[in-house]
């Protein structure tokens, strides 16, 4: 369970903090005061006690000297009593020889060391006793050492010294004087009385002073504290009195001002929010649209433009490739409002004259009145005044940084002036219009491309099947003739030299069939697609080394996998034919000196890719070969070797098939290594198989 603890307003602070400080202060000149008061009436008396103690020690030297009591009881008698509650004379052994008043007090409540004056008798000493009755003064009586009578320095002829020039005196007694306290203590009474009533008013002004001030104080801030409760809960429409042009006043002021701001801020903002929000829609109508929604996308997306700013009407204005004529217009017109920039069919030239002059063609126009406008844009006055448009803003639309159009929209009614987050809105829905009509034509460009390449698919099928059948028959023909001529007529009818002929022509016949089947493989990759299946790449090298066995074993080449190889998802085919001409190719060109003609096939798993390599240590390609060695009926001419010179191009266009490729790491003399990337598929299962020697 909480405790809340108790709430403290600003007026009890006040109430406190006000008062209390005055309070102290007075309390502590009041009791500054009452000391002084004290130590003024102690002074008083003590100054009093010495000056008759003076006196007495004057008057009373002689009767002291000779110890006379009749004599000093009539000195004591002629002193002036007043406040007096006794006097004593004593010599300087103790004894009393006069005193009057009451008995005396010998029992000091405590010693007193006042600093009093020095005057020209500074031989005299005097001390000062406080008892509970009575302040006592004693001062000492002193004669001139030698001197046989009381005569003091005042009886003395002139140019006698007085013992305080000759600095020889004796102590031969005491004068005590016991003054009353009752005086003193009535005076500092009456002094506590006065500061009492002093300090009363002082209090009572003090709380009418705070009274007051809290109530000056506390009251506006009371005010700012409900109108800030009331801005908490969003409500910026009441504001403070601000009446006084002290800091009160200027704080009411400064929060009428930040309420004014807020008021300002929040409408901003909400006009920014919807702003974004309106953009964020239109921007999510666009996306996907195919080309046959986009034009009624416009269309709905001006009515909400319109709507929103308020306008009698929005449009989009399409130039043709050069810039001038009209493309297409898309108008959208509130109610009341006849359409008129559709029937538009060209921009007067002047328009752009003005426009290129001023502002540039590829920069917004904001005209706040059409009327106002300078006799240089009289073209484009008179064209808006035909439209009755009396204020508009423009803003140009662009693709790949030329622009293609513009959007705009007009005041009608009335003329309008249109803030720069407006004019930023029509730029960013232009550029989802730019972006969106650019996607249409692309995709209607596409769309013809497909077409053609559809068309042109048809026509390549059709010349592909006249050469496999048109240019293959005679080719067949001719095969099947020579070796009847060479059968029938055999040795009897030819000599050597036809039969040479004859084979010539059987070889160049079956390498022109072959060539003829290689460029139509080449021209069906990427655009047959063969059935794919998990394939295991250890039988396919197998498989491939089986075919190729002739070749190999007629070089005495050995066949080595270094790498587990996994499974992969492709055309059985397609990466057959990979491998065979691969190794086909390192083994044609082992070169004739090679004692241990080698081929090793390994395999690197690059995450989303299989890396598969062939490396021979042959004759190797030299660098400026490397690119070149890819294209159809290249070969190199460092040695002699059979082929069509299409190997390692339909081994490359297969490859890009598989959306992978294909480098060489060789250089001449030193082997050749292939390396080849296929992008792993989603249903392909990696299922390492042996490593060995085939």
């Amino acid at each position: 369970m909480s405790i809340t603890k108790p709430r403290l307003t600003l007026a009890v602070k006040f109430g406190f903090l006000i008062p209390l400080p005055m309070l102290i202060v007075t309390l502590t000149l009041s009791y500054s005061f009452v000391k002084f008061a004290e130590r003024q009436a102690r002074g008083s008396m003590v100054e009093r006690g010495r000056s008759i103690t003076k006196k007495l020690s004057r008057d009373s030297e002689h009767g002291v000297l000779l110890e006379d009591e009749t004599i000093l009881d009539e000195i004591i008698k002629k002193m002036d009593q007043k406040g007096v509650l006794y006097i004593a004379i004593r010599n300087a052994s103790g004894k009393v020889l006069a005193n009057s008043g009451i008995q005396m007090d010998t029992t000091a409540t405590h010693t007193i060391d006042y600093a009093l004056p020095v005057d020209d008798e500074s031989y005299l000493n005097y001390c000062v006793r406080e008892t509970e009755l009575a302040h006592d003064v004693i001062c000492d009586i002193v004669t001139i050492q030698g001197k046989d009578s009381g005569r003091n320095s005042e009886e003395a002829g002139p140019g006698t010294p007085s013992m305080a020039e000759s600095g020889k005196y004796r102590k031969i007694g005491t004068v005590q004087v016991g003054l009353s306290r009752t005086e003193m203590i009535n005076s500092v009474h009456q002094a506590r009385i006065a500061i009492f009533w002093l300090t009363g008013g002082a209090l009572s002004v003090a709380i009418l002073a705070t009274i007051l001030l809290v109530r000056l104080m506390v009251w506006p801030i009371k005010q700012l504290v409900a109108a800030t409760g009331e801005v908490s809960l969003g409500d910026f429409d009441h504001p403070v009195e601000a009446g006084g042009k002290d800091e009160i006043g200027d704080l009411a002021r400064s929060f009428n001002n930040m309420l004014a701001d807020l008021r300002k801020s929040r409408e901003s903002l909400q006009r920014r929010l919807e702003t974004e929000k309106l953009i964020s829609v239109i921007s999510t109508e666009f996306v996907n649209l195919t080309p046959d929604e986009i034009d009624d996308r416009i269309q709905n997306a001006l009515e909400t433009i319109g709507e929103f700013l308020a306008v009698d009407r929005s449009y989009v204005i399409l130039l043709q490739d050069d810039g001038r004529g009209i493309d297409k217009i898309y108008e959208w017109c509130a109610e009341g409002i006849a359409l008129r920039i559709g029937d538009m069919k060209s921009l007067p030239e002047e328009a752009f004259i003005w426009g290129n002059r001023n502002q540039g063609m590829s920069q917004s126009i904001h005209i706040q009145s059409v009327a106002d406008l300078p006799p240089e844009a009289d073209a484009i006055k008179k064209l808006m005044q035909s439209f009755d448009t009396q204020s508009l803003l423009g803003v140009p639309m662009f693709c790949d940084g030329i622009p293609i159009g513009f959007i705009g929209v007009d005041s009608v009614r009335t003329e309008k002036t249109w803030a720069q987050r407006d004019m930023a809105l029509l730029k960013m829905i232009g550029e989802n219009f730019a972006s969106a009509l650019e996607r249409k034509r692309a995709q209607m460009a596409l769309a013809r491309k497909a077409a053609e390449l559809s068309q042109n698919n048809r026509e390549l099928n059709a010349f592909v099947y006249t050469v496999s059948h048109d240019l293959k028959a005679p080719l067949v023909s001719l095969q099947g003739l020579s070796s009847l001529l060479a059968k029938n007529c055999g040795e009897k009818l030819l000599d050597e030299n036809s039969r040479m002929y004859i084979q010539r022509i059987q070889k160049n016949t079956t390498r022109m069939a072959n060539l003829i089947e290689n460029l139509l493989d080449l021209s069906r990759i990427g655009r047959l697609e063969r059935a794919k299946e998990n394939v295991s790449i250890l039988d396919t090298i197998s498989d491939v080394a089986d075919e190729l066995a002739p070749q190999l074993d007629g070089r005495g080449t050995k066949l080595i996998v270094k790498d587990k190889m996994p499974k992969v998802w492709c055309s059985r085919i397609r990466i057959h034919q990979i491998f065979a001409n691969l190794i086909s190719n390192s083994n044609k060109y082992m070169g004739t000196a090679n004692k241990e003609p080698t081929i090793q096939l390994g395999y690197n798993d690059k995450n989303s890719y299989h890396e598969f390599y062939v490396k021979d240590n042959g004759i190797g390609i030299a660098e400026e070969y490397h690119e070149k060695v890819f294209q159809a009926l290249q070969r190199l001419n460092e040695t002699e070797a059979e082929g069509s010179g299409m190997g390692l191009a339909i081994v490359k266009k297969i490859v890009e098939s598989l959306r992978g490729n294909i480098r060489i790491d060789s250089r001449k003399g030193a082997g050749t290594t292939m390396y080849f990337t296929m992008l792993k598929e989603v249903d392909s299962a990696h299922f390492p198989d042996n490593i060995g020697d085939i």
